[in-house]
């Protein structure tokens, strides 16, 4: 027999996302995963209620979910934001069979919304060389900041993942990086050159005299404590506009791929360098420039110059 407080909990949390929230926690998804997945819930139920639409799980059907996920398509919404409100519902109604709280999801047969394929903004080397040159001086943040870019061109490594680095986790004899807290919770090695590792032990000479030299975060905010993420995504962009440039931090990732795939490496390297575990995303983030790779491959084989 049912309790006046469950009555109450169920009232209040319709669509159980309080317990999903829960079990994502407990299946180690990422924190930012976790709050897409409630925010999105929490949009669907606002959006059921506002049409009058069955708040029971049970009675949710694919209709109601394809009316939502249109509503977000007039709304102006990016696809790529579509998408990802698909993806977060059909693993939220699997989660429900998986409890016992449905029999079938009621999106098992639908179709992710396509997604158009757009060019992902790369450097050239050009570029790069005038962004790295605008880090050039004799203060620490000076060799802060070459240490940073130069990293994350030469390992791909996310914004997130420069900002958790710890001292610890970065080797300047095997050109190693370790990065413990990559997306999903998933720990990597990813690699850099020669001139990575001159900037970074140059950094790490800078480093010893400051006030938080003894902290175990790798890279230091300017204002003491460690570089959060904002930070690393603030360097990047100041950088740019001292180069003349507008970049962002995603950039330097998509040049990893581009430069990577350019220079043979296999779709398995850099997906492990790189961290990708979905092969249309590394696939979307090393297209951008395949055009121009295709055409500087065509001049070793171009049939119209062997005739």
């Amino acid at each position: 027999m049912e309790t006046r407080t469950d009555t109450k909990a169920k009232t209040d949390d319709p669509l159980f996302r309080e317990h999903w929230e829960i079990d994502l926690g407990v299946a180690n998804r990422a924190k930012k995963t976790i709050q897409l997945y409630g925010d999105t819930l929490g949009q669907f139920e606002a959006f059921l209620r506002q049409m009058g639409m069955p708040l029971d799980v049970a009675n949710i059907t694919r209709e109601h979910v394809t009316h939502y996920l249109e509503s977000l398509q007039k709304a102006g919404r990016a696809e790529a934001t579509v998408a990802a409100r698909y993806r977060s519902l059909r693993r939220y109604f699997h989660w429900l069979e998986d409890i016992g709280e449905i029999k079938d999801s009621p999106m098992r047969k639908m179709q992710q919304p396509q997604i158009s394929e757009k060019m992902a903004p790369c450097l050239s080397e050009d570029e790069l060389r005038g962004l790295l040159r605008a880090c050039a001086g004799s203060l620490w943040v000076d060799k802060r900041d070459k240490a940073l870019i130069r990293l994350a061109v030469d390992s791909g490594l996310r914004r997130s993942e420069l900002a958790d680095l710890l001292v610890d986790d970065v080797d300047l004899s095997a050109g190693i990086v370790r990065v413990r807290r990559g997306k999903g919770g998933r720990e990597r090695l990813s690699a850099f050159g020669r001139k990575a590792a001159s900037d970074l032990a140059a950094y790490i000479r800078a480093r010893r005299g400051l006030r938080d030299a003894d902290l175990e975060w790798f890279f230091l905010g300017g204002r003491g404590g460690r570089l959060t993420a904002s930070g690393v995504y603030q360097v990047v962009k100041n950088r740019g506009k001292q180069a003349g440039l507008k970049v962002f931090t995603h950039e330097l990732r998509h040049t990893f791929a581009h430069m990577a795939k350019a220079a043979g490496a296999s779709d398995e390297d850099v997906m492990t360098l790189g961290g990708w575990r979905d092969h249309d995303m590394m696939r979307r983030y090393g297209a951008s420039q395949a055009t121009a790779r295709a055409k500087e491959a065509h001049r070793s084989f171009s049939p119209g110059d062997k005739v």
